[in-house]
């Protein structure tokens, strides 16, 4: 597949549609700024969520859905 742009393309088309944005949590906080403050520390924490520092939280998505590049 990593070297079939067409492979790349249709895994990538498959893995958008059953997935879509993923997990977006809302909170419902009333606070506005506490509310604020917790929605930058999720952004914060989504880009270092995987351990392995290979992908973000959205790609370790993807990847529990079992459709990866690799």
């Amino acid at each position: 597949m990593r070297n079939n742009g067409y492979a790349v393309n249709a895994v990538e088309s498959w893995a958008a549609d059953p997935v879509g944005d993923g997990i977006k949590p809302i909170s419902k906080i009333g606070d506005a700024a506490r509310k604020e403050e917790l929605q930058r520390l999720w952004l914060a924490w989504t880009d270092e969520a995987d351990a392995e520092g290979l992908t973000d939280f959205h790609g370790l998505q993807r990847r529990a859905r079992g459709v990866h590049g690799g």
